[in-house]
């Protein structure tokens, strides 16, 4: 029923090493997006259809029978209880402070030749994205879109323990990476905006404090505890307050409601970006022009009415599904180059798939922003048929060298001589000078 897809790139540079596409098991778009035009059906880890009419008959639960049509932008109102009247000041957790980075961190300057040995950047190498969605407590309930909290800290240790640096995904899209030398940089993406990924535990005096057994608790606490880790987590938000941080697989967290205003602020003042994933969490595949230029800049327009400084303009694809490649070519080519909506203009810098192995560097030919693959966050405990999280840390363990390694400063470019099969030749020199930057090889 469902085809493997993998990042061409990639897959050519590293055939004979590595298996690359995760076998979406209950997902039907897998890495590379859908070109064939295959539909997918509702899974656990997206919205179900009930919600999706629950927003566009003004709260009324009510299953559609045709396909969703564009929703106005405006969250049905809620009506909060005693409870969830938004408090003026939201504290974090009390193991929550940000500490400056270490002193010690080498950023910035071409490196010396013990630090070139010391460090040995290679920046055309592969940069792990992570993919999350849903998180909980119980383990009985793991599965290949749901991640145990306490996995998510197991994950974060290993990243940590193995040399990786929490960097904004806008820093890879852009070419502007500012992870200290010797440093992996590494990506948390996160789509769908569930509960379990922020949550407010609500005081009887109306106050809030964030869950430290939420995904934001348990990267806070560890950003707190180690300041040579970096800082980020991109949000793929879906901006109607009934998906906005309030829901969770199949069940309602209405007393979140109230609040999806207050984390997304709060989010872009801790460091952490809020994307796009549509307005409805639309399938692209098939839709026409007016829906697709309407859940993409929806999106935009509602989420910039909680926070104007929300930019949005990077899209995390519904189901993996990009417009079809053979009826919907001028839509593919309003992603890169941006369209007209509403008397609005419109640019998307960056488009996330679903799965299924690590993107490249960004001074890669390889590497193509409308196309940034990533690492679904499951392990063999979720019993799913394919490689996940778990397959991909024992890979770089195995095989650090073919990961990108930074030199501490975004402005040169340094790339070892010799270089494995799979990257050899796809140094984007070109690029390189285009962007006024220094190529160091050694």
């Amino acid at each position: 029923m469902f085809a493997r897809h993998r990042n061409p790139g990639w897959a050519a540079r590293l055939r004979g090493f590595l298996t690359i596409c995760l076998i979406a098991g209950l997902l039907a778009a897998c890495g590379g997006g859908n070109d064939e035009g295959a539909q997918v059906e509702w899974i656990e880890g997206t919205p179900p259809p009930e919600y999706i009419s629950q927003i566009q008959n003004g709260g009324q639960t009510q299953t559609p029978t045709t396909a969703p049509t564009p929703a106005d932008g405006n969250a049905p109102d809620a009506e909060p209880t005693a409870t969830t009247a938004p408090a003026e000041q939201i504290q974090p957790t009390a193991t929550a402070t940000a500490s400056p980075p270490p002193a010690d961190l080498v950023t910035g300057g071409l490196l010396t030749d013990e630090q070139l040995a010391e460090f040995q950047p290679n920046e055309i190498g592969a940069i792990p994205v992570l993919e999350y969605h849903v998180f909980t407590t119980d383990a009985n309930k793991e599965a290949q879109f749901v991640r145990t909290i306490d996995d998510f800290k197991t994950d974060l240790q290993w990243l940590y323990d193995h040399g990786f640096y929490v960097v904004p995904l806008k820093e890879v899209i852009q070419d502007n990476i500012k992870a200290p030398a010797g440093k992996k940089p590494v990506v948390l993406t996160f789509d769908d905006s569930t509960a379990g990924q922020f949550r407010y535990l609500i005081g009887a005096d109306g106050s809030v404090t964030i869950d430290p057994d939420s995904a934001v608790g348990v990267m806070e606490a560890f950003y707190a505890a180690h300041p040579d880790f970096g800082r980020g987590g991109f949000f793929a938000v879906l901006p109607p307050e009934y998906f906005c941080f309030s829901w969770q697989g199949e069940e309602r967290e209405d007393d979140q409601n109230a609040y999806c205003g207050k984390k997304l602020s709060w989010l872009l003042d801790n460091g952490y970006e809020v994307g796009n994933h549509t307005l409805n969490h639309t399938d692209l595949l098939k839709v026409d022009d007016d829906e697709f230029r309407s859940e993409i800049a929806g999106a935009i327009e509602a989420l910039q009415e909680y926070d104007s400084r929300i930019e949005a303009n990077i899209l995390a694809m519904p189901f993996g599904n990009y417009p079809d490649a053979d009826t919907k070519q001028r839509q593919r080519k309003w992603l890169k180059e941006g369209f007209t909506w509403d008397g609005q203009d419109y640019l998307i810098i960056g488009c996330l798939m679903v799965g299924a192995n690590p993107t490249e560097s960004p001074v890669s030919t390889e590497f193509d922003s409308m196309w940034i693959a990533r690492i679904q966050a499951f392990d063999k405990d979720a019993d799913v048929d394919g490689d996940g999280i778990d397959y991909w840390f024992s890979v770089f363990e195995d095989d650090p060298g073919r990961l990108y390694t930074s030199d501490g400063d975004p402005n040169i470019v340094t790339v070892p001589k010799d270089l494995p099969g799979s990257l050899d030749g796809t140094l984007d020199t070109d690029k390189i000078a285009a962007e006024g930057k220094e190529l160091v090889r050694y």
